[in-house]
């Protein structure tokens, strides 16, 4: 007999490395939880690139035929110049730039790539699911925020919304006062965080929390040894010129960087948010805050602003988390290399 489904996962993603790892942990849940849809978003990588890397993730899981994949925005609502891919942390295509490793970029695998558009498909898939979808949003915030626009009724109609973005505490990795999902498109995440909260349980996963949890090296390189399993060499694959898939590329950019802390480990953001939508026992404390998005600021523009004391003063009300269960987070994420 056929497992239940439990959950409804739409997965609006920037894919990026860690958005990558994010839909592999999904997918290896496809017994108990259906992937609604992928639906992509400028951000991490170029949108073309994005649509490509969903659709080899979803042919390494054997998953093309029955997870609809569609192009969302290019661009923010406004670009007024902070919104630039991240080459030199994902690569350039945003899978470390090695298109040819299996199941590598062809053009064929855009013949699976829906024409309707992300925006009408999050709205359209919201009604067939009504009470049941759940948005899990890793990129920038503009696919969201333009379905609200258009479907002001849509929040309701969700069963929750995960965010991976914003800073809590005001540590930026882009600026020093903002997060990228967030700096990509600042109006798309105030847009959100107005339009989502009051009719849906909105959640953010922060980049300080992710931070404070990251994984050290020599855990991914356990859980990454098996050269036999497809899944795990396209998550780290050495290829010509020395490029590397996924983990390694990110590993190398980490080593360089100037601050120590990502010397010893990673901290894969995306896959935390959706670790805690896979299962809410991955989250061990949460605090429920106003909160809202920077848009005009010179220094600021982007950051999260969180009201942390004043229980009058009036903004969205989403879920934070304190705490994490780390060794559950490290299961999901090892079971999506099986």
């Amino acid at each position: 007999m056929a497992a239940e489904i439990e959950k409804f996962i739409l997965h609006d993603c920037d894919t990026g490395s860690d958005d990558a790892i994010a839909l592999m942990m999904l997918l290896s849940h496809w017994r108990k939880v259906k992937t609604v849809a992928v639906t992509c978003i400028d951000g991490n990588a170029h949108l073309d690139n994005v649509i490509m890397n969903n659709l080899r993730i979803l042919k390494l899981y054997d998953q093309l035929d029955k997870v609809p994949v569609f192009k969302g925005c290019q661009g923010p609502l406004i670009n007024v110049g902070t919104a630039t891919h991240c080459g030199e942390v994902h690569g350039v295509d945003g899978l470390g730039s090695v298109p040819d490793i299996e199941p590598a970029a062809s053009p064929d695998l855009l013949k699976h790539l829906q024409e309707e558009h992300a925006v009408n498909a999050i709205i359209r898939l919201s009604k067939e699911y009504s009470g049941k979808l759940t948005i899990v949003a890793t990129g920038p915030l503009t696919n969201i925020a333009m379905a609200v626009k258009l479907d002001p009724y849509l929040p309701k109609r969700l069963k929750a919304l995960y965010i991976m973005g914003g800073n809590r505490y005001g540590k930026g990795n882009v600026t020093p006062a903002a997060e990228f999902n967030f700096l990509f498109d600042p109006e798309a995440a105030h847009i959100v965080l107005n339009g989502y909260a009051s009719g849906c349980e909105t959640h953010i996963i922060d980049y300080e929390l992710t931070l404070t949890y990251s994984t050290p090296w020599p855990q991914y390189d356990k859980w990454l040894s098996d050269e036999s399993n497809k899944k795990t060499k396209f998550a780290k694959v050495r290829a010509l010129h020395k490029h590397k898939m996924i983990l390694n590329t990110l590993r190398d950019f980490c080593l360089k960087d100037k601050d120590v802390e990502f010397h010893a480990g990673m901290a894969l953001c995306d896959a935390y948010a959706m670790a805690i939508a896979l299962n809410k026992d991955v989250a061990v404390k949460s605090t429920r805050l106003g909160a809202d998005v920077e848009v005009a600021g010179f220094h600021s523009r982007g950051s999260l602003v969180v009201n942390h004391f004043s229980k009058n003063f009036k903004m969205p009300s989403v879920m934070f988390y304190d705490e994490i269960n780390i060794e559950l987070y490290h299961q999901l994420l090892a079971e999506a290399f099986l």
